[in-house]
């Protein structure tokens, strides 16, 4: 396994919200999960949701689930690493580009998440950058099987039992919102 195994549980469950909220259409609406280990998975993923535009519109929310650093924000560890080779800690962070990315944003109520420890600083940039309502956290995180709060059984025993899991500061936080500013 390249990363925890709660980060892609945690995706799962984002995804699994989107697709069974009020007002998703599977006829019209599509959410896109897809497994990343490098800056270039990232953004292949995110051509991938451009290109469906003609046949579901354009983007309404873009989530990253991963490491992440207080000042580069998301990181993609082990990213150059092939199957079968020993991890090694790649650390790949690309801030520039990533709030660079051309996403084709549906209108001023899209938005981002940066589920990572850490990740309030960068959120801020690419709200900024994106013109999109973005969230991130300003301290660690942790696993969780509910978004309100800490669940002990999670943190103590692994995700393994649990349906949903969530990302929430380790003080039982959900993420916080970063409304754009003044373009920088």
């Amino acid at each position: 396994m390249r990363h925890p195994p709660e980060l892609e549980k945690a995706a799962q469950t984002k995804a699994n919200e989107i697709a069974t909220a009020p007002g998703f259409d599977p006829q019209k609406d599509i959410v896109l999960l897809a497994a990343v280990n490098s800056e270039a998975g990232f953004k292949k993923a995110v051509s991938i949701g451009n290109s469906l535009e003609k046949q579901y519109g354009k983007v309404g929310e873009v989530d990253l689930y991963s490491h992440a650093g207080s000042r580069d924000g998301p990181n993609f560890n082990y990213g150059h690493n092939q199957p079968g080779e020993p991890k090694r800690y790649s650390n790949e962070q690309a801030p520039a580009r990533l709030l660079a990315l051309k996403i084709n944003w549906q209108s001023s109520d899209a938005k981002a998440g940066f589920y990572g420890c850490n990740t309030a600083t960068f959120a801020q940039q690419f709200a900024n950058r994106q013109r999109v309502t973005t969230f991130g956290f300003n301290t660690t995180t942790q696993f969780s099987d509910t978004p309100q709060g800490r669940s002990v059984g999670l943190y103590l025993f692994g995700s393994g039992g649990y349906s949903s899991v969530y990302m929430i500061h380790r003080d039982g936080r959900p993420p916080i919102r970063r409304d754009p500013t003044q373009p920088e």
